[in-house]
């Protein structure tokens, strides 16, 4: 209730997605908007697809968009579409450092080549520690692919500091691509 006042939650999803079809102005802040929310507070990843695809599509040099977009893929295991999603070459050094940690996720998740997933997670840790907050996110998913890295590997304490660390700087402790 905090975050989000009182009010009739299905006609607020509606009106957004009036906004993100129909607007010009506002189409992309409400696409935005709505793959956030089916990704983040209603575990949707079908439903939010329908937006972040539309949003990188629409602006597909936006790194932001693209960013979300590879997530969701992601999220939805439909690893060969992130492979060429992934572009050539990065916006900006932050844009990079989420792409090491969607590389890391391929390789674990569809390659099962754990020792280069580690090595992706880790450059990518290394890379989003200087922004902060900012980076958060991303680098918890770095941190939940090394705990399931660390339990492939029999190692419990690291698999147990490595969720730790991933539910300490994740908002949206779900989203953990298990």
């Amino acid at each position: 209730a905090l975050l989000f006042p009182k009010g009739n939650m299905a006609e607020g999803l509606r009106q957004l997605d009036i906004a993100a079809n129909r607007s010009v102005v506002l189409s992309a802040e409400a696409s935005s908007v709505l793959a956030y929310l089916f990704v983040n507070f209603e575990n949707d990843y079908i439903r939010a697809l329908r937006y972040s695809s539309s949003l990188h599509l629409k602006y597909p040099r936006n790194p932001e968009f693209t960013s979300f977009y590879i997530t969701n893929l992601l999220l939805l295991k439909k690893y060969d579409e992130v492979i060429h999603s992934v572009p050539d070459t990065c916006g900006n050094q932050f844009f990079k450092a989420q792409i090491n940690v969607f590389r890391g996720l391929i390789y674990e998740k569809k390659y099962r080549d754990l020792a280069s997933a580690q090595k992706f997670y880790n450059q990518g840790i290394n890379e989003l520690v200087k922004y902060g907050d900012y980076g958060n996110e991303c680098e918890a998913y770095a941190y939940f692919g090394m705990s399931r890295i660390s339990v492939e590997k029999g190692e419990k304490h690291s698999a147990r500091m490595y969720k730790r660390q991933a539910q300490r700087l994740a908002a949206f402790k779900k989203v953990d691509f298990n």
